[in-house]
């Protein structure tokens, strides 16, 4: 599912009992809609619970705007910030400093992936009695640019140009947007990744993004998840001189880290556990440990899109793929950590006692040690549960250089540094 432009036309505006501005927006025909309304009783769910800038009570230009899609099993809220006055989606240049929330009662649709429009987001999910809460915060992002989305790589004029597909493409900057959609996952047909999608949030400041992240799955049994997100966005700001400063922030939980990458420990992950691509050479990429300790956040800055080019009137490519690109967000590293000799014990001819240093985790448990002592072409191995592991078939009179490594189910870490075992009549 894509998604180019923040949201679509207004319908229509409602006024609750409460005061709360809600405007519809069209949403696609042939599935079952209804626009959002401030929670009362008797409105249908989802509906709009709160909605503050700063904590307060927006001033009047403020509207919220949205409507509830029901298509099979798939279901989604459109949700989005609107200023009236000629403001439109455009909330002010000031208003990136804004910090806007709001929260909706979504009935039994769960809230599974929230994605959108925004920066340094928190997304708080409720279950209660009758369905769920879920409480969106987020700051403005300035979004630039129109993005042509009829065929794969999207391409993104720098300027307004007349070509065939589009008939007219109208580039826009919005100096600070806020939009976001909340999903459940019906799209998913396995129920287990369906199940353990249950937290991902995305929000970025992309012309274009596929909305939500899609997943993949590779390996020779299709085993291996990754996360998928195509994006597109002009080079330059409307000054056409200033770079784009593409910005992504991704929450993955644990429960998808487990089901999805095979992770099974998300708890002991580093930054090495997911390996991120497709963000460009001269951006900054962090892989972090939520404070919650439920799940991992991805954070992507400094992205830069190639322009597209406009010759004769027409939108040409330069280079091929231009304004493109393709974030996909793989396992990386989660074999335990390198691990070396602690104390090595000769304790008979034949038998030694090799201590290993402790190992750490990287996102697969650590189930045991393995011991490899050598001594020219000889070699004795053993393993154990514990780090103390028992070598035998040792040679009189040989002396060993012995290496340890920590076992996983996801593999074994490498080995560390030798350390020398005396040799024993």
């Amino acid at each position: 599912m894509r998604a180019s432009r923040p949201l679509a036309l207004i319908a229509a505006t409602l006024l609750s009992a409460s005061g709360l501005a809600v405007v519809a927006l069209t949403a696609p025909a042939q599935a079952a809609t209804h626009q959002l309304q401030a929670c009362a009783p008797g409105v249908p769910r989802p509906c709009v619970v709160s909605f503050t800038r700063n904590g307060t009570t927006p001033p009047a230009d403020l509207e919220v705007l949205g409507v509830a899609t029901e298509d099979g099993d798939r279901r989604d809220v459109s949700f989005s910030v609107y200023k009236n006055g000629g403001g439109g989606y455009d909330l002010g240049a000031a208003a990136r400093s804004d910090t806007f929330s709001v929260t909706l009662d979504m009935g039994s649709w769960s809230p599974s992936i929230v994605a959108g429009a925004g920066r340094d987001a928190d997304v708080v999910r409720q279950r209660t009695g009758g369905g769920y809460l879920v409480t969106v915060t987020a700051r403005p992002v300035l979004l630039s640019g129109q993005c042509d989305q009829s065929e794969w790589p999207w391409r993104c004029p720098e300027a307004d140009v007349v070509v065939q597909d589009p008939e007219y493409f109208n580039n826009v900057q919005w100096d600070a947007m806020w939009s976001m959609r909340v999903y459940n996952a019906g799209f998913i047909a396995d129920k287990a990744v369906r199940t353990a999608l249950y937290g991902l949030d995305y929000f970025h400041n992309f012309a274009a993004s596929s909305l939500p992240p899609s997943v993949e799955f590779t390996g020779p049994d299709d085993s291996v998840a990754r996360l998928v997100i195509e994006v597109a966005n002009r080079r330059y700001l409307d000054d056409l001189s200033t770079l784009v400063n593409g910005h992504a922030e991704m929450r993955i939980p644990n429960s998808f880290l487990r089901a999805g990458y095979g992770i099974t420990d998300p708890s002991s992950m580093t930054g090495s556990s997911l390996t991120v691509s497709g963000s460009g050479a001269g951006a900054s990429v962090s892989v972090t440990k939520d404070p919650a300790g439920d799940a991992i956040r991805v954070l992507i800055d400094g992205m830069t899109f190639p322009d597209a080019m406009i010759a004769d009137g027409e939108l040409r490519q330069r280079p091929p793929g231009a304004s493109a690109k393709v974030i996909t967000v793989k396992r990386g590293v989660v074999t335990p950590t390198k691990v070396g000799v602690a104390a090595t014990d000769r304790v008979t001819t034949g038998k030694a006692r090799i201590k290993a240093q402790r190992a750490r985790s990287r996102g697969a448990r650590v189930t045991g040690y393995e011991a490899r002592c050598t001594s020219g072409r000889e070699t004795a191995t053993g393993r154990s549960k514990t780090r103390t592991v028992v070598v035998t078939g040792l040679d009189a009179g040989r002396a060993y250089r012995c290496r340890v490594r920590a076992l996983s189910k996801a593999g074994a870490g490498g080995y560390g540094a030798a350390k020398q075992l005396a040799a024993r009549p």
